[in-house]
């Protein structure tokens, strides 16, 4: 697997009350991930920051995963 340092525009929500001001002055967050490509699609992309290496007959599992949607990717880079 690769490693790749993604940039990317996250969205936010929040379920409090606010006034439509602030509200109108909220913007995404620019996150920085890094981890390996686990798995990539036209639509999306899927990263992680461990994974189990199988034994025989096992299957390889994930932790620490993210999936982008590639609309919201800013930079992509292999590492």
């Amino acid at each position: 697997m690769k490693q790749v340092k993604i940039t990317w525009l996250d969205h936010m929500g929040d379920s409090a009350w606010i006034d439509q001001e602030s509200l109108q002055e909220l913007m995404p967050a620019k996150a920085v991930s890094i981890g390996w490509l686990v798995y990539e699609t036209d639509l999306a992309l899927i990263i992680c920051s461990s994974y189990l290496e199988p034994d025989s007959g096992s299957i390889r599992e994930y932790g620490g995963w993210d999936l982008i949607l590639k609309s919201c990717i800013l930079h992509k880079e292999e590492i």
